[in-house]
Formats: C-alpha cells, structure tokens, sequence
C-alpha cells in the first residue's frame, strides 16, 4: 500500500515539474520579449502604443520590400479599383489595366493632398480640382520618357507643344501646331488677349501651308487692328543687331543688308538696304536709291562746286539699264547759268572719328561672331549626347537656322569723303 502511494506521489510530482517547467520556460519568454524593447515589435510612451518595425515591410504577395513601407503587388486590372485606395470607394472610369493610387469620396471639402516643407506650402490638390504648385526653378511637363527641358513647362504629345527654357528651346516659349492662312481673325499658335473683352487679341503664328510667320492684331467682332512696335520708345531692328557708333538714337527703323529684291509686286513697294544705302522699290520693279550717295559714282566727281556731293540713281530690270544724276553738280550749273540760288550749305560741328568709330564697329561684329561660334558648339554638344530624335531635330534645326558672322575687316571712308577732307589711316 506505501509503495502504491509512493509510486503515485512520484509520479504526479513528476507531472506537476515538468507542467510547471513548461509554464516557466513559456512564460520567461514572454516576460524576456517584454523587459526588452529592442527586441518587442510593441512600444509605449505613456499616451500611445505603437508598433516598433526593424524591418521593411511589403504588404501583398511579392519579392522583398524595397522601402520601410511597399506594395508588394500588381495593382488588378479594374477601371474601378485601385492599389492603394484613400476612399474606399470604386473608381468611375479609371484605367482598365488598373491604378497604383486612387481616391473616389462621395464628398470632400478640403484637399485630395498638401504638401509643406518648414511650414512653407509646396504643391495642394484641393477636391474642387484646384492643382498649386511651387516649383524651382520651374514646372516640366513630359509625355515621353525624359524630361527634355529643364526650366518652364513643356508637354508633348499630339499635335501641339508648349515648352519654355532648357537647353533645347534656350528660353524661348514653343507653341507647335499647323495653320493654314494667316488673315484670320483666329488663326495662329499663340493668341494674347483682353479679359473682360475676349474679341481683343494679338495673334502670332506660322503660315505652314505657305511658309509665312505673322502678327496681327484683331478685333473679332469688327475686323484689324492697329498694331504698335515698341509704343514706350526704342528702335526696331530687321536682320541685323548692329548699332551707329557714336550715337544709336532712338526711335528709329533700321534695316541692314540682304538679297536685294528683283520683278514686280503686286499692289506694294519694297524698301531694303544694298551696300549701306537705302532703296525703294516700285511695284513695276524699278529700283530708287533713296539716300542720295552711292559711293562708286560720288567718287569720280571733282571736288569743285560739290562740297557735300549727292546723286540719284534709279535701276529697272526689265529695261536692264541703270541711271545716276549728279545732282549736286547739276544744281551747281544752273546756279551758275541763273545767277539764283538753290542750296544752302552751313556747317556743323563734326562728331565721332572715322578710325575710332570703325574700332567700335569691330568690337562689336567680334562680339556677335563670338557668341555665335559659341553657342555652335553648344549646339553640337547637345547634338552628340541626345538619344531622343524628337530633341535631336529640333537641336538639328537651330544649328541649320545660326548663322555666323564674317570677319569684320575695318575700312577706311570712301573716296568722296576723303576728298573733302575725312581722315583716316585705314586703307
């Protein structure tokens, strides 16, 4: 009977040790994860109890998490749902091969996102659909895959951009899209106008069906404007940049060489500059110096009775014969015939140095060559390092348009001025 109940004894002590072992082993390790917060996933800081995650977490079935916080999944290919959805609502009409971030609220009064850096706002999307940005130095648009300006906005895609600064477009606003005819009151790429009066515009464009650029200015309820080309003061300036080189002046037009023009017009006149000397041109296609100094026929005039020589001279093409009037030296003769008087000659201060002002021309010249030659190497630069054929095009474009000046080579006044006493050592 003892050994019985000793045998039983024994054997309950034995399963109440090993019961209350497994009870402590449990039990230390639980209390062990709790006394160590470094290595429990639970911390508390007296108000909240928050969970401590030492590893990047990847919610849905996928590779490892790249971030502290990633989906790990494909969004479904749904237009009514979203990866991530800050609504938990279904979308209307989104994307059919699914959406990463989407927000449907039957309601909302304040913003879909905003954005702060130091309590200074940096972008809000409000719910009314109101998009604030601040961007430094600019806001880029892109459809493609590069961004190909760096400063202003640019969208591409379809038949219209609009891209501002970068080295693609060096500042200058792009507005592309074709326009045929340029006499509408509603044609061309870039319209300027009133607010409280939307028929008031200014209208620049590109005539692509007949390679013209124009401006114009119009009103669309009654018709053409006047248009003003610099209405505070300055000068306008057609092909050239040069300017004079003692006095520029003000307010003045001034037009520099070009390929002088040949036959008719029809209904108009042409003005243009040929050798420093200004021409008009009829609509017959008769050509009219304007101001009265060619230098070739000045020059084999005797001094005698032309202290400040003029001539006219006038050409037709289709006669094929030109005509130069020595006009001083014609009024010279009838004076003398008459015994009257028709010109009257005083003098003036003279101004400016003919060697310093050709010094200052060439300057000048040397500055513009200079610039040119450089941004031509900007140019090729830009040209080797783009893959995108769109931006190497259009890089392609601007290289063909430069056109660099020619070595200014200083040259001393013309023979009529020597004679009369301008000096120069230029040859």
């Amino acid at each position: 009977m003892r050994r019985s109940l000793l045998s039983s004894l024994i054997f309950w002590s034995t399963i109440v040790f090993f019961a209350m072992l497994f009870v402590c082993l449990h039990t230390s390790q639980v209390v062990a994860l709790d006394l160590r917060p470094t290595l429990s996933p639970w911390s508390e800081d007296g108000t909240n109890i928050y969970q401590r995650v030492a590893r990047n977490v990847c919610i849905g079935v996928g590779p490892t998490a790249t971030d502290a916080l990633s989906l790990c999944t494909a969004p479904v290919a749904s237009a009514t749902r979203a990866l991530l959805n800050l609504s938990n609502t279904a979308l209307s009409g989104g994307s059919a091969n699914g959406t990463y971030l989407g927000a449907n609220p039957a309601a909302c009064a304040g913003s879909f996102w905003d954005f702060q850096l130091a309590n200074a706002a940096r972008s809000t999307l409000t719910c009314a659909g109101a998009l604030s940005v601040l961007s430094s130095p600019a806001l880029g648009i892109m459809a493609g895959t590069s961004l190909a300006t760096t400063a202003g906005i640019r969208t591409q895609g379809g038949a219209y951009d609009l891209g501002a600064g970068g080295s693609t477009t060096e500042g200058h606003i792009e507005a592309q899209g074709d326009v045929a005819g340029s006499t509408g009151d509603n044609v061309g790429q870039l319209l300027a106008g009133g607010f409280t009066n939307r028929n008031l515009r200014v209208i620049v464009g590109m005539d692509t069906t007949n390679s013209v650029g124009f401006i114009s200015a119009t009103n669309r309820a009654t018709g053409n404007l006047n248009l003003i080309l610099q209405p505070a003061g300055d000068n306008v300036k057609i092909a050239g940049t040069a300017t004079r080189a003692t006095t520029a002046g003000t307010n003045h037009l001034s037009i520099f060489d070009g390929t002088a023009p040949v036959g008719t017009l029809a209904n108009g006149i042409t003005l243009y500059s040929t050798a420093g000397e200004l021409r008009a041109m009829d609509a017959g296609g008769t050509a009219t110096l304007l101001s009265p100094h060619p230098n070739a026929f000045l020059g084999t005039l005797p001094v005698e009775g032309r202290p400040h020589p003029w001539a006219y001279a006038s050409e037709n093409s289709y006669l094929g014969t030109t005509i130069v009037v020595d006009m001083a030296g014609m009024v010279a003769a009838v004076e003398q015939l008459s015994g009257k008087r028709f010109v009257t000659l005083s003098s003036l201060p003279t101004q400016g140095d003919w060697d310093t002002d050709q010094t200052t021309i060439e300057r000048e010249e040397t500055t513009r060559r200079a610039q040119a030659l450089g941004r031509l190497v900007q140019l090729e630069e830009q040209i080797s390092r783009t893959a995108d054929s769109r931006t190497r095009e259009d890089l392609l474009q601007q290289k063909a348009r430069l056109t660099i000046p020619p070595l200014y080579q200083k040259r001393g006044p013309p023979k009529w001025l020597r004679d009369r006493g301008v000096q120069s050592a230029l040859p």
